[in-house]
């Protein structure tokens, strides 16, 4: 057994564009050991706390300190990264618990070169370690995080091995109770990427707001942050050929340069969704990307896109692929357009991204399709926010979010929440406030929102609907879910205290493709039919109302839809069923998005 000296390297600052980087990509089958017990977990934990020295694996044995439990990962059976192992064991299907994950892999390090090992995700804790030397703990399930491991990778073969749970406490984000499927283990992307000794990690480019109005040429701004030995007083140039225009600054103290420089880009939006090769160069190092150029505003009652009102026709999206089977590993651009394609064809000209950071080949799918994003954490339903290490874990999701995905034009709205209930206590209130703070600390450039419920504006009369939560003095808009009962319709009226765009973050109803029937029963097309019938035209004359997003674009998988024959483990509120099949109120919403 192979004793090693305690190393524990913090998180390193998230690495961006990671697909057009030097990697080696680390997907394919790696070997796995189920720890249903956490018995290499609390070995190993207690090697932590104990020594100055400590054990991480037993490389030939796949063994822990002191445990009766041996487990040898060259007998293992293997997992596909990226994957869930829910979908890959059926032994695996309800597991949440513990599986370490082993990789070898031969590498030829330079020694000019700095590397770093990258996870797209890992749902839910994740612990890393190459050659057995300890990384560190990474808490969220949909975030990407890196490490760097330049001294500790070596030549020849090496090992990384990863313990993942997807077990959810009450302190965590998402709590112990959502309502989509917890699709566990390594689920997006692993790679080594490789850097110059000082590299561009990090930037953003966007056109400066208030410059729609303008003739000619407008300002597109931004800045580039450098990590290495040599960030301070590099000179940065950021060139955008197609628009012949460039831009060369320095950095400071920090390795951060700002730049502000003029163009005349063609405006993105849905109906031209152009995005243009941005490459950004630094002494060392030289990246390149794919930018589009376009504003988001709110204007009183109105949602403006590059100056001019905008209809947000959405539909609810979970990260999965609807293949017949639904597995969360849509890791691939074909799957991705797939999956997309079916929101174009109803008439969608945005999505939002429910309830958790999904794929960032996802994001920039839809953003060369010209779809707009609404992007989440999962802040759903309720979370501790009384204790500050929730908080903290929010913020740091809410981070990695933006920072991933900042520079995309089709994202056009961060969401800290959804229907997070109201407690009315100010320990909650100031939870979400804060992350609505951050948002736009980390980028003033995009609205700020969460997903709201209903209410009744006079407890006791059902006759007049509104909004209450103290939330809505905060967002950039007014969104919430609407599951006002169909029968009250007709009859009710809505009321809003504050002058903001409306949009309805949810609504639906739940049909089983096929099963047809009246139209008062049960998860019948028809049924379903009905409930969009009354709920659109109710959209239509609600005040202030610029969008919806239905609930959801096909049928998701969920431990809490069970029912046999029905549900089946999944939600059937889709518009599509989970095999891809079109039901009734996908035609009926395509007509009425044509009309809009």
């Amino acid at each position: 057994m192979f004793r090693i000296i305690l190393l524990v390297l913090a998180l390193s600052p998230q690495i961006i564009n990671v697909e057009n980087r030097n990697k080696l990509n680390l997907n394919g089958w790696w070997q796995y050991v189920i720890d249903p017990q956490n018995d290499g977990v609390r070995n190993y934990r207690n090697e932590l706390r104990k020594n100055s020295e400590t054990y991480f694996m037993d490389e030939k044995r796949g063994s822990w300190t002191k445990s009766n439990y041996l487990y040898d990962f060259d007998k293992a059976d293997s997992l596909m990264v990226p994957g869930d192992w829910n979908m890959q064991k059926d032994m695996l299907y309800l597991y949440e618990g513990t599986i370490w994950y082993r990789k070898r892999f031969d590498f030829k390090p330079q020694s000019n070169r700095r590397y770093f090992l990258y996870f797209g995700a890992a749902n839910y804790r994740a612990e890393a370690a190459l050659n057995q030397k300890r990384l560190g703990e990474h808490i969220g399930g949909y975030t990407p995080f890196n490490y760097d491991v330049t001294d500790i990778i070596q030549n020849g073969e090496n090992s990384v091995v990863v313990m993942v749970n997807g077990t959810h406490g009450l302190n965590d984000v998402p709590m112990v109770t959502f309502d989509w499927w917890n699709y566990c283990g390594l689920t997006r992307d692993v790679c080594i990427i490789s850097t110059p000794q000082t590299f561009i990690r990090d930037y953003y480019v966007y056109l400066k707001k208030g410059e729609v109005a303008k003739r000619g040429k407008r300002t597109i701004e931004g800045w580039v942050q450098l990590d290495g030995p040599s960030m301070a007083g590099q000179k940065i140039r950021i060139d955008i050929p197609e628009l012949k225009s460039s831009v060369e600054a320095t950095t400071d103290a920090n390795g951060l340069a700002r730049f502000s420089m003029l163009a005349k880009p063609v405006l993105y939006s849905p109906t031209n969704a152009k995005i243009y090769n941005v490459l950004i160069s630094s002494a060392e190092d030289e990246i390149e990307d794919r930018i589009g150029f376009r504003t988001i505003e709110v204007e009183g009652a109105k949602l403006l896109l590059n100056g001019e009102e905008f209809y947000w026709k959405g539909v609810n999206m979970h990260a999965e692929y609807a293949d017949g089977e639904n597995t969360c590993a849509l890791t691939n651009s074909s799957q991705a357009a797939k999956m997309l394609g079916w929101a174009k064809d109803v008439g969608c000209n945005a999505l939002r991204l429910a309830h958790y950071t999904h794929p960032e080949v996802t994001v920039r799918k839809a953003e060369e399709m010209g779809l707009m994003l609404w992007a989440e954490i999962p802040n759903y339903w309720s979370v501790n926010w009384r204790d500050p290490a929730t908080l903290e874990n929010a913020k740091s999701q809410l981070n990695e979010m933006i920072v991933r995905d900042k520079n995309r034009a089709n994202v056009l709205i961060w969401s800290v929440g959804n229907e997070n209930m109201q407690d009315g206590s100010a320990e909650r209130d100031n939870y979400f406030i804060t992350l609505l703070d951050l948002c736009r600390e980390l980028d003033p450039e995009r609205l700020a929102s969460l997903a709201m419920e209903r209410s009744y504006k006079t407890a006791g009369n059902d006759t007049v609907q509104t909004v209450k939560d103290p939330l809505r003095f905060y967002t950039d808009i007014l969104s919430f879910n609407e599951y006002l009962n169909v029968k009250k319709v007709p009859y009710s009226r809505w009321e809003f205290d504050v002058e903001k765009p409306v949009l309805i973050s949810e609504f639906g109803w739940a049909a089983l493709y096929g099963k047809h029937g009246a139209d008062n029963e049960n998860y019948t097309e028809e049924s379903a039919c009905k409930s969009y019938r009354i709920k659109l035209d109710l959209y239509s004359r609600m005040p202030n109302c610029v969008g919806i997003n239905p609930w959801q674009l096909y049928d998701a998988r969920s431990p809490r839809r069970m029912c046999d024959g029905i549900s089946d483990g999944f939600s059937r509120a889709g518009i599509i069923s989970n095999k891809g099949e079109k039901k009734m109120i996908f035609r009926l919403l395509k007509e009425f998005y044509r009309t809009r």
